[in-house]
Parts: C-alpha cells; structure tokens; sequence
C-alpha cells in the first residue's frame, strides 16, 4: 500500500467531514431539498453499469495533451548546480536568500500597513462597489487587500523583481522571458492550515483565462513557478507551507476536479460510488462550502485516492519550508502542498510572487477578479498599474542592484 496516501488520510482526516459542514451551519429548507434531489439522483445513476467499474470511470480524467509532467533546467550563475538538478527532481528549491533578515522585517511592517492603508488602491476600488466591506476588510487586515500589491506598490515589485529571485526563476525555468504577473500575502494565524492541494492550470482557479498557452507550446511543472518569501520566522511549530516533493508527476487529483468543473454532471456519477450515508455530507460541502481550499479540496483527494490505486506511487518526500526572515523558496503549483496549524501565537507572514515563462505563456490584460459576494473586476491598465513586472523593464539602477553573493544560502532541505 502506498505509504504516503496512508499518511495523507490520516493528515487531511479525508474520511472526516464534521469540520467543513459545522463551517457551513445548518441548511435552509431550500438547501435541504437540493441536497435530497441530487442524492436521490445518485442512487438512479448507481443503477447503470458504469458506476460497477471504477477504472472506465476514472479514464475520463485524462490530462490535456498540452501537458507534460517532466522538468528541464539550465545552468545560470543565480542558482548552484546541486539545486537545480534537485529541482529537476522534486520541483522544490531553497531556501535562497533575497534580502537580509531586518529587511524582511521592515517589507512585513509595509504590508501590513498597506492592508489598513484608506488610500491603497485596491482597497479604493473595493470601496467604490461596497466601501462598508472595504472598511471590514480594513479594519481585520484582510490579506486580499494585499493581492497584486506589485501592480500599484513600487516597493514590493522591485523585491519581486530582485536578481536572486529573477536569476533563480532563469534557471529553473530554463528561459530568459521570466515575468511576474500576480503576487500575493499569506498570513498563518493559530489553529488554522490550509489542506493540501494542487494548481496545475492555475488562472482558472480565480475564474478567467488571462494566461493563455502560446501556439505550439507545451504547458510544463516549470513554465509557471511559485517564489515563497518569508517576511518572518516559518517553520513546523507557526505553520509553515508544506510540499510533497515529487507530487508535480502526478496531477490527477487536479485532473479530476477540472474535469468535473467542465462536466458537472460527472460528479453526480461519481457520487453514486459512494454509500448514500456519506453522499449526504459531501452534497452540502460541495455545494455551499465556501473559503478557498475548503472542503471540496478534501473532497477532490479522496476521490482521487478512491478511483486509482496508485496515485503519488513516484518518488516523493515531504519538504517543509522552515525559512528565516528574508528567504526564499521556490516550487511548481503542479505539486501538492499545503500547510499544517500554528501551534504557537506568532503570526507567519509571507509574500509570494507567481513567475511565467513568456515564451510558454502570454499574460493578456490580466485582469483582478475578486468574489467579494458580488464579482468585482478590476482592469489593471485603467487604473494606470503595471499589469505584469518583468526583470528588464526595471529602471537601470535597480538592474545593478544585486545581493552579495555571500548572501545566497542554500541548505539541505530533503
């Protein structure tokens, strides 16, 4: 049996979804009947001959052709030989280090006032739909009033766009054409994790298609590339972003949960697998569970687990992002990765910069989409932003400014 599938059942308590409905509360009569109709419809599809035989099931989840699960590196002077081919491998790098420790604590302070700021930009555009939930997104901090802060804030771009960051996505992306196209904060408060996941087409998760695959390019683990910036201490004990090594080989968890996106319908089917008793908790979770990552993420995994006996069955190991102040690691969205709860009363801030190849990928108007009970759009070129950061757009100055070499560090980390 695979070892770490057994792990993760234990860890994302997949068979436990006492957590997610109390998050959802009671349902209203409306809701109720919903979840009986479809339950009902379950049991109609149990009777067809498709739903004996999981294998003939799971042959829909095929990924598209555009895909391919192997990564190519080349050498660059901005990352070691050793790091790169580890990444080869496991689709994870670090930790690096972009600036020094009293730096990184000074970019927490910005953030941080950046999400209380009534003159941050995005929140004014917030404000113009609803300026009572740009005030409670305010007055909390509210991470989202961070999100694509490189487009209007010139202080987090240029460290987005600092040469061990831009070298080191070079190398791994194995391209010179590196852009950054969204940055956002990730805060880890007490009791809280976020349960481990996939991004393998990662714009479709925020509901537009801005990055498009160019003509004749193949979509790789590396043509999009994730940069974790640690602005404080992260390790075990806060919290820290956890990624299975190795998982970017397998994307079918993702697979299955695009395709039933697409095909809605499908998902009834694959219902009618389960015991009527358990489809009755997964309706309401899957249809009014709402916060990202919640429930359904749970619910994808141990449909996946459920339909091919050998999901992650590749090599694969747990890295943990114990980071300092001012270091960097760098992974693919392709690998599953998550976060455990703080144990301690510290908060965990990060920023995380996402990186494309520009010879795989075309960025388009790349515009903010934002569910915030109504969907707000935002259109970065109106508002006068910079709508994507590259490295060679930067003013000459900021190009020259390089961190010492003695402040790149690497350590053993798998």
């Amino acid at each position: 049996m695979n070892a770490l599938m057994e792990q993760l059942r234990v860890d994302e308590c997949l068979s436990d979804l006492s957590e997610e409905l109390a998050a959802i509360g009671p349902l209203s009569l409306r809701q109720r009947a919903t979840v009986k109709a479809l339950s009902a419809a379950t049991r109609v599809l149990r009777l067809r001959a498709i739903t004996n035989d999981r294998a003939a099931f799971a042959q829909r989840f095929a990924a598209p052709s555009s895909r391919e699960l192997n990564i190519r590196t080349r050498p660059h002077s901005g990352i070691d030989d050793d790091t790169r081919m580890l990444f080869e491998r496991t689709g994870v790098a670090g930790p690096l280090r972009v600036c020094a420790e009293d730096e990184a604590r000074e970019l927490a302070d910005h953030i941080r006032a950046l999400l209380r700021d009534p003159h941050n930009p995005l929140r004014r555009q917030i404000a113009a739909h609803n300026e009572h939930r740009a005030r409670e997104m305010a007055a909390r901090e509210d991470i989202l009033l961070g999100f694509n802060a490189f487009m209007y804030d010139a202080r987090v771009r240029e460290v987005l766009l600092r040469p061990p960051i831009v070298e080191a996505m070079q190398a791994l992306m194995a391209t010179n054409r590196v852009a950054c196209w969204r940055s956002q904060v990730f805060r880890q408060r007490p009791g809280v994790r976020t349960p481990m996941h996939q991004n393998v087409e990662f714009p479709e998760t925020y509901g537009h298609r801005s990055l498009t695959l160019r003509p004749n390019r193949v979509f790789r683990p590396n043509s999009a590339l994730n940069a974790w910036i640690s602005l404080t201490h992260a390790g075990p004990d806060n919290g820290c972003l956890v990624v299975l090594a190795g998982t970017f080989r397998d994307t079918r968890v993702y697979d299955l949960g695009a395709y039933f996106a697409q095909h809605p319908t499908a998902l009834l089917t694959c219902l009618a697998f389960f015991p009527r008793h358990e489809v009755e908790r997964m309706l309401p979770v899957l249809l009014y569970g709402s916060g990202n990552h919640r429930g359904v993420t749970k619910l994808m995994l141990r449909f996946a687990d459920f339909f091919h006996n050998d999901l992650f069955a590749q090599e694969v190991s747990r890295c943990d992002f114990v980071s300092r102040p001012g270091e960097l690691w760098v992974f693919t969205s392709f690998a599953m990765h998550g976060s455990m709860p703080s144990q301690t009363d510290a908060e965990r801030l990060t920023l995380v910069g996402r990186y494309i190849d520009e010879q795989d990928i075309a960025v388009g108007q790349n515009e903010l989409v934002l569910s915030l009970g109504e969907v707000v759009r935002i259109d970065p070129h109106t508002q006068g932003w910079c709508n994507v950061a590259r490295a060679d757009t930067r003013p000459l100055r900021d190009r020259q400014h390089r961190a010492p070499a003695s402040a790149r560090t690497r350590r053993d980390a798998m």
